[in-house]
């Protein structure tokens, strides 16, 4: 081959190259490259394509399927055409995006076609090349392929998502041209295991090939459910005419629809199927099929119609009576105006369950698509929104909300195969970021959702955010810290707390799904702050959708939140559904807290009564009771007695002080309490107060058969936050005698080096196979999607009950046999400690050694010891290059597995070393191993 240069050289004839290429090629198209460098780079280069021809070829590989699960098979035939070569054959082929030839088969043509099959096995990665290379007297002559792609979804284990736009968003935000196959690397190296993108025609593309090549799931963003109404009521669905979520015939066309455009993303593999972000939470309209749908939903909630027409004061002959109070009226607001709040109240939970029900229906879409499928929404939802946090949890498979109160419910409630996240990435600064991430890990959450993959611009007033990687592909600066400080958790340690129990002190705080919507429909909007009156503020706060009562709420819950975390105790919400399916195992429990409270129901009432008389302590701060379970008024309350106490009016808070000087059990409180919101609507019976303001009551203390039952008469939004400094004599003191009170102390202490208690970090203890975690996380507040960090970076003294094997995996550090030891605790950051009976060792590691293209079993052993471990495994060929496509995390059960290391025919021979770090001790365990041909 003859190149001409470009270059100007003045001697004639010097400006040509010969090239000859001596090495016997495969028939097909090459690109010869050339370049012409000097001492200051390359000066100029050219490619040319080249073709060699033959008179045999692989005209096509063919696939039976072009995707399958573990133990499916990759089966197909091979096409030759042209005449017969002298010793012909066929080496069927599977190789990874590294070139590496992971298995092979070697078949004979018969009439020009040859056939072949695989197992599609575990260790495999998604994308695989199937090529057929036909040889003749052993040398290479014509060769093609065809794409396989393994299904992985990575369930089982802590997952990374970062959502990648299509959608709305322009196409310069989807990785799909040139570079795409070096983003979806790049994202892979900095721990995506899972990427999430909206409807685009480039789906019809699907399986993408760069994702796959990159072992990375998805998130397909299949559909999103909003609610909007057409001049008749009807709702109205983007795309069809079914004009009502119950529209059984017309929706479930849409659905097919929707998930039938998801074939070649399952084909792929999908982590969970999303239904839409920023989606409603709740919905109805007055179509003819919704009004039917609604009265079979009555039906079932009250059994009979003489129930109903005892909640709503009305006479019904049958459920096929019921309609709305005024016709067209969706939301029962008239109803409302007029007082009758059950038919209003019960018009709202239908609502709720008619979101879900209606998200269900897309899910079974999934399911039929995918018998693997999980499917749920993210971005909406929240502790008091409207929407049905338990029904939710029961009915989809995955939820990922924004930052939020649910989150609380949410980690106490979902089964254990529920998948459950915020979304995080909306502000740049790395203390942000870092809250946030460590937030959802301490929460217990099985994977952190990132917005997203590129991204530079505006969000808010005076705010912006970024990406994960900038133009030249290279993480931020905040992002790079982010996943330093985070590394331990895609090391093995977030598939760890999965398989961990995280721990409470025997409380339980109730979630009542009716006394949100009751507290909007009286009085107790009042006991709220400032910000949560009618005419606060916030009312054009955007996070907060015109609801002030659901400020009101969350408050209340929240500020208990941070007193029980202010000394050291932890806790788990139980739901009113729980209580009435029987699902509440008051075993578990010391105390149960009832914050606001207002709506509940007979069934419930009872068990909170069973459960004082077993010997439980329930404790309430204000108004328990005075609503049924569909927010009916109660006259008495449902829980009056239990309290001792009885109602003389349904009364607004009064703002006073308050002295509280009196005993609890073994303990003397005493503080002093100023701006004290309390119910001025309550007289003492046989409770005891420890304290009056004026003739309110304060602190009523009711002894109920083994048990006891204290209305504190005041919300705890009014009480002092005590994970602060600034907080009056006693305050904490008092918190810590009411839970002392039923039988309840912190586990573990925390001290500053100055041995003053620290207040304002959270101590989360987790249960594991054979092992325990500490975690210390800083106390926290909500803003919208942003969570605002109070506590402050200092050495701290943890206090355990008994001496244990400590260490500290944030310093890596062995801390000894130790009832007591000093660590650093950070704000924004979680410091994880590793308690064990035993002192820990690093891993055994054994094998027989090994043989190009075979499996070799990788023996990993800790002698002696049941505890569960983590190991980062990861190889080093002859040369000294580290396999990255070898790298992998282990998690050793019982003391013992075996980890698989396949080995291609195309790696090198000769002395590997495969290295064993242990996520615990830090300690990395070496074994030579010997690969042969």
């Amino acid at each position: 081959a003859i190149i001409d240069l470009p270059l100007d050289i003045p001697q004639a004839g010097k400006n040509q190259i010969g090239v000859h290429i001596q090495a016997p090629l495969q028939a097909g198209k090459y690109h010869l490259d050339a370049f012409a460098t000097s001492d200051k780079g390359i000066e100029s280069w050219i490619t040319r394509q080249l073709e060699f021809t033959s008179s045999r070829i692989v005209s096509s590989v063919q696939l039976d399927s072009e995707w399958g699960e573990n133990g499916d098979v990759i089966a197909g035939k091979t096409q030759l055409t042209g005449n017969t070569l002298a010793n012909e054959k066929v080496l069927m082929r599977l190789k990874d995006v590294h070139g590496r030839i992971v298995n092979q088969t070697i078949v004979t043509p018969e009439n020009s076609e040859a056939s072949f099959s695989f197992t599609v096995e575990p260790w495999m990665p998604m994308l695989l090349e199937v090529r057929g290379l036909l040889t003749s007297n052993e040398e290479e002559i014509s060769s093609n392929y065809a794409y396989f792609h393994a299904v992985r979804r990575h369930r089982n284990q802590f997952n990374f998502v970062v959502w990648t736009p299509g959608g709305a968003f322009s196409a310069a935000d989807w990785p799909y041209d040139t570079l795409a196959p070096y983003v979806h690397q790049q994202l892979a190296r900095l721990g995506c295991t899972a990427q999430l993108s909206g409807t685009r025609g480039s789906w019809r593309g699907w399986p993408f090939l760069p994702v796959a090549a990159a072992n990375i799931s998805l998130v397909p963003y299949a559909t999103r459910i909003t609610t909007s109404w057409d001049e008749r009521g009807f709702m109205t669905i983007p795309h069809t005419e079914a004009g009502c979520w119950n529209n059984q015939e017309a929706i479930q066309d849409w659905i097919e629809l929707n998930t039938r455009k998801c074939q070649g993303i399952r084909q792929h593999g999908v982590f969970v199927y999303g239904l839409g972000d920023e989606g409603a939470s709740s919905g109805s309209c007055v179509h003819p099929l919704c009004l039917d749908a609604y009265r079979r939903y009555l039906e079932e909630v009250y059994g009979d119609i003489v129930q109903l027409n005892e909640s709503w004061d009305e006479d019904y002959a049958s459920f096929e009576q019921v309609n709305l109070l005024v016709p067209g009226d969706n939301e029962e607001e008239e109803a409302l105006r007029r007082g009758l709040k059950p038919r209003w109240y019960d018009r709202q939970a239908y609502q709720a369950y008619n979101l879900v029900h209606y998200a269900k229906k897309y899910a079974d879409g999934f399911k039929r698509l995918d018998p693997k499928a999980i499917s749920g929404y993210e971005g909406s939802g929240r502790f008091a929104d409207g929407a049905d946090i338990d029904l939710v949890c029961r009915t989809m498979g995955y939820w990922a909300p924004y930052p939020g109160l649910q989150d609380e419910v949410l980690r106490s409630i979902i089964p254990t195969d529920f998948i459950n996240s915020n979304w995080m990435g909306y502000w740049k600064g790395t203390g942000d970021l870092l809250g946030q991430y460590w937030r959802m890990v301490t929460l217990g959450f099985d994977s952190v959702w990132f917005w997203r993959w590129s991204g530079l611009g505006p969000y808010e007033a005076n705010i912006s955010y970024h990406g994960l990687i900038n133009g030249a592909m290279v993480p931020f600066r905040a992002v790079k810290e982010l996943l330093a400080d985070t590394q331990i958790i895609r090391d093995g340690l977030g598939t760890l707390l999965q398989g961990c129990h995280r721990e409470d002190d025997g409380i339980a705080m109730l979630y009542s799904y009716p006394s949100q919507f009751a507290i909007s429909t009286g009085p107790g909007i009042s006991y709220g702050d400032a910000e949560g009156h009618e005419m606060s503020p916030l009312k054009d706060h955007p996070d907060r959708d015109g609801k002030e009562s659901l400020i009101v709420y969350e408050k209340n819950h929240i500020s208990w939140h941070r007193s029980l975390r202010a000394t050291g105790l932890n806790f788990s919400y139980v739901t009113d559904r729980m209580l009435r399916l029987g699902e509440f195992h008051a075993e578990k429990y010391k105390v149960l807290i009832l914050s606001q409270i207002e709506a509940l129901g007979k069934v419930e009432a009872e068990i909170i009564r069973d459960f004082v008389e077993g010997g439980g302590m329930v404790i309430a701060d204000v108004r328990p009771g005075v609503y049924d379970g569909h927010c009916k008024p109660t006259r008495p309350g449902h829980l009056d007695d239990l309290f001792g106490i009885r109602r003389v009016g349904d009364m607004h808070a009064s703002i006073t002080n308050a002295h509280i000087d009196g005993s609890l059990g073994n303990h003397t409180v005493r503080v002093s309490l100023s701006g004290l919101k309390v119910d001025p609507g309550v007289e003492v019976t046989e409770g005891t107060p420890l304290a009056r303001t004026g003739n309110t009551p304060l602190c009523i203390v009711n002894r109920v058969g083994k048990g006891m039952a204290m209305l504190l008469n005041f919300s705890m939004d009014s009480y002092p936050i005590i994970n602060t400094d600034e907080i009056p004599p006693g305050a904490t003191d008092f918190i810590r005698a009411i839970f002392a009170a039923g039988n309840v102390k912190p586990e573990i202490s925390l001290f500053n080096v100055q041995g003053t208690p620290v207040r304002d970090t959270e101590i989360v203890r987790w249960k594991g196979p054979g092992i325990d975690f500490i975690s210390l996380f800083g106390g926290m507040s909500l803003a919208g999607r942003r969570i605002m960090y109070i506590a402050k970076d200092e050495q701290v003294l943890v206090g355990l009950p008994e001496a244990r094997h400590v260490y500290d995996l944030r310093e890596n550090t062995y801390l000894g046999e130790v009832s007591q030891f000093e660590t650093t605790k950070l704000g924004n950051r979680a410091t994880f400690l590793v308690l064990s009976e035993h002192a820990l060792d690093p891993p055994n590691l054994a094998s027989v050694g090994g043989q190009l293209g075979h499996r070799i079993a990788i023996d990993i052993s800790y002698p002696g010891q049941k505890a569960t471990h983590a190991v980062r495994l990861t190889a080093e060929h002859p040369n000294g290059m580290k396999a990255e496509w070898h790298e992998q995390v282990i998690i050793v059960h019982s003391g013992r597995t075996q980890a698989i290391l396949p080995v291609a025919i195309n790696d090198p021979v000769g002395s590997w070393t495969i290295a064993a770090k242990d996520l615990y001790t830090g300690e990395t365990s070496l074994l030579p191993l010997s690969v042969r041909p």
